[in-house]
């Protein structure tokens, strides 16, 4: 985004934003970055994941962090898994 568009773009109040998912959204993470993701965008349609399916490489980071060898059915339930799950993916990781 150019110096004159963000310019612009700062004049911009949460009220200009036609009510729905975008003004959401720029309230959330500000209108020049709406902007700026506009800019990125550039008109595509996109699909969003959702948040569970995004964050799930840095769930299993953790899980494996915590894991002990011991602690299967704690972290199924605190991560809301299965243990089978916990340990797929921890044994995933032992071989690898």
């Amino acid at each position: 985004m150019d110096a004159l568009t963000e310019k612009i773009a700062q004049e911009l109040t949460i009220d200009m934003i036609p009510d729905g998912i975008w003004k959401v959204v720029a309230q959330e993470i500000g209108i020049v970055n709406i902007v700026k993701l506009f800019y990125i965008l550039n008109g595509d349609t996109v699909y969003a994941p959702k948040p569970e399916r995004i964050l799930v490489p840095a769930r299993n980071k953790l899980i494996l962090r915590e894991f002990t060898g011991y602690n299967c059915d704690t972290l199924a339930q605190k991560y809301g898994l299965t243990t089978g799950y916990i340990l797929r993916l921890c044994k995933e990781k032992a071989k690898g």
